[in-house]
């Protein structure tokens, strides 16, 4: 949808105001009843989202209160041959509680206002047997003009009391820094009292500038929501009365029975909390953003003063998640991913540089696991819009994509070769000539135009012999290359032992022995132990080098001990190379006698 576009002949869209994992809230006007609203449009990609949108409008068409967003009108339609659902909602002037927390800690009489305005949002709720399941910052918003009054937002995954934590389709969601231990369970009831623990994390973090839990990574902080137990507010922010410590800790109950029974107790306590602090509850009418109790008992980094403290929480996730590859299994590392890509976009939207980060990282993860470029391909768009076309994540998926057609696709690869070096002039103009994304877009460049295709274009297969001409051609192509890539990934990069191995093949093929010695003598190990395990044709060529390159005696030693290793492995195969390895024990042996004689005669005539 483009500003201007026109819903359903009625609503005219005129702002983006935000983005999701549901999709976009416009703001709009409705043409039919000359009002300023709130859009909210999704396209659903499973029976199960639509389903979750219509209950939305469901449940929340049927709420009406001071505290909640009310909802006009609900419908289906078609954009450019795509279908969509939208939400008009009312169109709510201010900010979200996420960003004013973004600015440090309100004053007491405005957290407790606050409180007070979002129970009474989830009373009227809850006594239409309706649960919201997604109470968070991000979900509240206080108005501008209307004396800093809460209201609650999004209904989206709200659901009727008595029904368990989980989706039709097995899935728990919601936002986890906020989620109540019993959602989790996926046979218990869920009522008001998930809400009411919900509520309980965020007065937590408007009181001291943090949620109740702050667990490394999802499976640590569910395990705190399940067992742990949170820290006393007032043992975060000082001078905090006795009576709001005990409210927060009754709300963070494990135990929904232990937790007050309703919203209107949980208002009214929080009304004797400012009649005891001697707060006017008039205070919350102008919420002054100075705070003169003592901040929280944490010091904010420089993300944290200027940007979304969700945010900072969720790059700090998404670099543990990472760090965790090289000590978690598989699956778990690829369900810890999807995981944050899900929450990312529900807290932040998907076109969110984060969550492109996020997204870029699963897709890769794909790429270097499976060999699937499907996810690489759906996020080149998205990298291109939201990070533009010079970004290094753009250009390393171009590089990708591009080199693995030309170098190893199943089509004519040779269309694609202008382009990859088009990539590559690029990458070294942005990125530099020896960055590793440059470097191995010139291996895949290299392979592109070492194919051979048949009269159709179609690719030939690679794993026969090579000639003299087919090897002195790659080794043209992979000879200047080797350096760079030495200096730029390191000698132990397995693309540097593959290069390495191709060149010391191509330059033995065309006899250029001395030239190969080298790339051998870097390829065989040397220890007794990894010697039997070598590959046989490798070291007899070594040995046939060595010896051309003028130590015979050397060269016969390496053949001694590689007869040693075969002499006991059965098959064909082995004895072939055993009789190779004697063809050339035999000649060197000759050679060194023929070497001796020369010498003694030598000797004889001085």
């Amino acid at each position: 949808m483009q500003p201007q576009d026109v819903l359903e002949q009625r609503y005219e869209l005129t702002k983006l105001l935000g983005r999701g994992g549901y999709g976009q809230v416009w703001q709009a006007f409705d043409t039919r009843v000359k009002r300023q609203v709130a859009v909210k449009i999704t396209y659903p990609q499973s029976a199960e989202e639509a389903r979750r949108f219509a209950q939305e409008a469901h449940l929340a068409g049927n709420l009406t209160h001071p505290n909640i967003a009310v909802l006009y009108d609900y419908g289906e339609a078609l954009h450019e041959g795509q279908a969509l659902i939208y939400l008009v909602m009312e169109l709510v002037s201010g900010e979200t509680l996420a960003k004013v927390l973004s600015r440090g800690v309100p004053p007491l009489a405005s957290c407790l206002a606050w409180a007070k305005d979002i129970c009474e949002a989830l009373g009227a709720a809850h006594d239409k047997g309706v649960v919201h399941r997604d109470i968070k910052p991000a979900n509240v918003i206080i108005m501008e003009g209307g004396g800093g009054t809460a209201k609650v937002l999004d209904f989206g995954i709200a659901k009727y009391q008595a029904d368990t934590g989980i989706t039709t389709d097995g899935k728990i969601i919601g936002s986890w820094p906020y989620i109540a231990p019993e959602r989790l369970d996926s046979g218990a009831a869920v009522d008001g009292r998930a809400d009411l623990y919900s509520l309980g994390c965020v007065l937590m973090e408007m009181l001291t500038g943090q949620p109740p839990f702050t667990g490394r990574g999802t499976h640590e902080l569910l395990g705190q929501h399940v067992a742990g137990t949170p820290p006393r507010p007032s043992s975060l922010r000082p001078g905090l009365p006795e009576v709001a410590d005990r409210l927060v800790m009754d709300l963070l109950a494990k135990d929904p029975a232990q937790r007050p029974a309703s919203a209107q107790q949980v208002a009214d306590r929080l009304a004797d909390i400012v009649r005891q602090a001697r707060y006017p509850t008039s205070d919350h009418t102008t919420p002054a953003r100075e705070d003169p109790s003592p901040p929280p008992g944490y010091t904010p980094t420089l993300q944290q003063v200027e940007g979304d403290p969700v945010r900072v929480a969720l790059e700090r996730r998404l670099d543990r998640v990472l760090a965790h590859y090289a000590t978690t299994d598989e699956a778990e590392f690829v369900r810890m991913l999807d995981l944050l890509v899900h929450d990312l976009g529900e807290a932040l939207g998907a076109d969110d540089p984060l969550s492109v980060e996020a997204g870029y990282q699963r897709a890769m993860h794909s790429w270097q696991s499976a060999h699937d470029p499907g996810g690489l391909e759906s996020m080149l768009p998205q990298l291109i819009r939201v990070l533009g076309p010079e970004h290094r994540r753009t250009i390393d998926v171009r590089a990708v994509l591009t080199g693995n057609t030309a170098a190893r696709g199943h089509v004519d690869g040779r269309r694609y070769i202008p382009e990859l070096r088009e990539i590559i002039a690029q990458a070294t103009r942005v990125l530099g000539a020896r960055d590793p994304i440059t470097l191995i877009a010139r291996l895949d460049l290299a392979e592109a135009l070492d194919r051979e295709y048949d009269a159709y274009g179609r690719p030939l297969p690679r794993n026969g012999p090579r000639d003299d001409e087919q090897a002195a051609r790659r080794r043209a192509l992979l000879e200047p290359l080797l350096p760079d890539l030495e200096q730029g990934l390191g000698d132990d990069d397995s693309r540097i032992v593959e290069v390495r191995l191709r060149l010391a093949l191509d330059t033995y093929q065309v006899g250029d022995y001395r030239a190969a010695l080298p790339l051998y003598e870097q390829l065989l190990p040397t220890s007794p132990a990894a010697l039997a395990r070598s590959d046989v044709r490798l070291r007899i060529q070594h040995a046939h080098c060595v010896s051309e390159a003028g130590e015979p005696e050397r060269a016969l030693s390496l053949l001694e001990t590689l007869l040693n290793t075969l002499r006991n492995r059965p098959g064909n195969e082995y004895q072939r190379q055993a009789a190779l390895a004697i063809a050339l024990r035999t000649a060197l042996k000759k050679q060194i006698r023929q070497k001796r004689r020369a010498g003694n005669r030598t000797w004889f005539r001085l």
